[in-house]
């Protein structure tokens, strides 16, 4: 009777113990957060209806925001506010407006894995600076057959995108992918 109690005893023992083991993180410590939007530009890999549809779709669910342009602001350039001021005022919450290629030109050398650290040390970036907003100006490749008489130059802005031009994940969209998972909390409160 004793030893059946001392194993029921036992077997309480190890199932607490496990369940208050150490699964590699601190109990309380929150998750990581974003204070930034994230988003992309709606630039077109082809001029293949079917694989820009899919490729907005792809990139819809990966964003939640997107880039719109604007007019220079004329009424306050002509009013004498100094373009400096603008730019402090309108453009400096956005850590970013651009990307990093993963191609190669002459003796400008990068690679898929270049890519991917830059997006992860924009991330660390962005946090430290608590941005507004990061755009990736395009989520694809393109496809530079598409677009006959593209000069030569173009190939590193063409390899600016998360995904090949056939829609295959290049390595910075997973990392992309897993600052973009964290949750968004704007900073001060603005949505």
């Amino acid at each position: 009777m004793l030893a059946r109690r001392l194993f029921v005893l036992a077997v309480l023992a190890t199932a607490i113990f496990m369940a208050c083991s150490d699964d590699g993180t601190t109990p309380g410590t929150p998750a990581p957060t974003r204070s930034y939007r994230m988003g992309f530009s709606a630039i077109v890999p082809t001029n293949d209806i079917w694989v820009v549809i899919a490729a907005i779709d792809m990139w819809s669910k990966r964003a939640d925001a997107a880039i719109m342009s604007f007019e220079l602001p004329w009424d306050s350039l002509l009013a004498g506010v100094p373009p400096a001021k603008l730019v402090d005022r309108d453009q400096k919450p956005l850590a970013n407006y651009g990307g990093w290629s993963s191609a190669t030109i002459d003796t400008l050398v990068s690679s898929e894995a270049e890519q991917k650290r830059y997006i992860t040390r924009q991330a660390q970036l962005l946090d430290k600076v608590h941005a507004t907003a990061v755009f990736q100006l395009t989520f694809t490749d393109f496809d530079l057959s598409a677009f006959p008489g593209a000069p030569p130059g173009l190939i590193l802005f063409s390899h600016l995108g998360l995904v090949d031009d056939k829609l295959a994940p290049k390595q910075a969209l997973a990392a992309w992918d897993a600052v973009f998972s964290r949750e968004f909390l704007p900073r001060d409160g603005l949505k």
